[in-house]
């Protein structure tokens, strides 16, 4: 792309459905072909760099978090929770036309996942987000055939993302208690960034030396690497924001503060297209309603409001060196390269499930309107907490009455027992068709 080094770059949304609260991961193969997966159970395609997407997979009783690629033709798509009996795993060897459940996935498998994919015979995958599941890994060395999994509890008390830059060595990154409790939680959680020269037999944890610089109640989240010596770690803290920079491969680590106007806090997605130059967003704040995004230039020294490039990002995905392009998942599915920036799509009105896409925050009982299409053969509401697990299952309806109605939600499970206060996302499912909101009930004074 010559001259591009002197081009205006900007971020636009792409034309992405727009009935979703958020997509969580994206892969791309160049600036025109790529996948996503989102919070409407489905994995999408593009050919043309987002102009045009098409659903190659929708399943509403699943939660879809990572997809990646080892060729155009072979990949591999994983969930972190779903109805009893859900898969972890799916897998393409024809480019998603058609997906399929990995059969042979080890019983003491991770149960939340999130994945690198080093080659068509090297997966790695780890999990889970809550401290109180099992915390394990899993691979495969032979294209998906056999899976090995083995518990990660030794190093850490949860995981999350993980980068394998070769089949031997890589990174994982979360959390571990300090005093190794029995019981861990979230609140008692540090970060850990562990480390493996031979293929996770065993791990050093990096952050080690500088674990009393680090604050109770974050962990790793998302990382990047820009080659072999430069590394960032946007960390997840519910009422903070912060990342870890390395520039020495990993041997060291500094923690940086958000400190841009809007205080930047429960981060996700990190990214930067050089040394200096990157951004981090997720969630905004704890109770998930902020949605903001911050941008730095020097490193991460000193950052700024950023959230005119969008909003939830959970992943950042760049290409080239310099960058050329790149893409990131959030509210939408953003993409950013040369020229100005354009509008965002108008949001569809017509033919819509739930009337109001937008967060809700409620008192005591949340109430989401919904119209039902004639002719509908199935109505489902599923209610998943915004970690992974399903909560409940409010409503499965044969042939629906059409028309418009308002759902009720006491913040309770299927065992009608009180939920934790804090965001859930409502998946509404007529026939084919996904919608999702984000939902926050505080109790009733």
């Amino acid at each position: 792309m010559p001259g591009l080094a002197a081009t205006t770059m900007n971020w636009s949304p792409t034309k992405a459905p727009q009935a979703v609260k958020r997509y969580d991961d994206i892969w791309f193969l160049d600036d025109r072909v790529g996948w996503a997966v989102n919070l409407n159970g489905e994995i999408l395609h593009t050919e043309d760099g987002g102009e045009t997407w098409s659903t190659q997979m929708h399943n509403p009783a699943i939660y879809l978090r990572c997809i990646a690629f080892a060729s155009p033709t072979r990949g591999w798509a994983g969930s972190v929770g779903g109805e009893t009996g859900f898969p972890i795993l799916y897998d393409t060897r024809d480019g998603g036309r058609t997906w399929s459940v990995v059969p042979n996935i080890p019983a003491d498998a991770p149960v939340a996942v999130w994945m690198w994919v080093v080659n068509e015979q090297v997966v790695y995958i780890a999990g889970a987000n809550t401290p109180e599941t099992p915390v394990r890994m899993m691979k495969t060395v032979d294209g998906g055939k056999t899976w090995t999994a083995w518990d990660m509890r030794p190093w850490a008390d949860n995981l999350i993302d993980v980068y394998f830059p070769t089949a031997d060595r890589g990174w994982v990154v979360g959390g571990r208690t300090d005093d190794r409790n029995p019981n861990p939680a979230k609140p008692m959680l540090r970060p850990v960034v562990l480390y493996t020269q031979d293929g996770g037999r065993t791990f050093t944890d990096q952050v080690a030396s500088v674990r009393n610089q680090l604050k109770l109640g974050e962990w790793g989240w998302k990382m990047q690497f820009l080659d072999d010596r430069i590394g960032f770690i946007a960390l997840q803290n519910y009422d903070d924001g912060s990342i870890l920079t390395t520039t020495d491969g990993g041997a060291s680590w500094t923690r940086r503060p958000i400190n841009d106007q809007q205080k930047n806090q429960n981060l996700e997605g990190i990214g930067f297209i050089d040394e200096k130059h990157g951004w981090v967003g997720g969630w905004g704040d704890r109770a998930k309603m902020k949605q903001t995004t911050s941008e730095t230039l020097d490193g991460g020294l000193t950052w700024r409001d950023a959230n005119e490039i969008g909003k939830t990002i959970n992943r950042f995905r760049f290409f080239g060196k310099p960058v050329q392009f790149g893409f990131a998942a959030g509210k939408t599915i953003y993409k950013y390269g040369p020229g100005p920036t354009p509008p965002a799509p108008p949001a569809p009105t017509q033919g819509r499930i739930i009337d109001d896409l937008e967060p809700l925050t409620a008192v005591g009982t949340a109430n989401v309107r919904i119209t039902v299409p004639p002719d509908a053969a199935r109505l489902t509401v599923r209610i998943w907490d915004s970690d992974g697990p399903l909560v409940r299952k409010l409503i499965d309806e044969s042939n629906p009455a059409p028309g418009t109605r308002v759902l009720t939600w006491d913040r309770t499970d299927d065992a009608r027992q009180s939920l934790p206060v804090h965001s859930y996302i409502w998946r509404v499912t007529v026939d084919q068709t996904s919608e999702s909101k984000l939902v926050l009930v505080n109790p009733a004074s």
